[in-house]
């Protein structure tokens, strides 16, 4: 799975790889992602004009308005 990533230390914004997560309680639900938008607060963030995530917490993901649809129940 894709996700955008945020490195303030070298200034870098990546596409990155992560695990898919897995489905481990019964109220979980996984989700396909249909759209997505960044807002102005995540295009402040990718310009390192905005907060940094803690010492040894690593990348900041982005995480902004997104549509779903649920797929699967576990």
């Amino acid at each position: 799975m894709k996700a955008v990533a945020v490195f303030p230390g070298s200034q870098q914004v990546k596409i990155i790889e992560q695990d898919i997560p897995r489905l481990t309680q019964p109220d979980q639900v996984a989700l396909r992602l249909l759209d997505v938008g960044i807002c102005g607060t995540g295009k402040e963030i990718c310009s390192f004009e905005y907060g940094t995530p803690p010492p040894g917490d690593g990348p900041g993901r982005l995480q902004r308005q997104r549509r779903r649809l649920v797929v699967s129940q576990s």
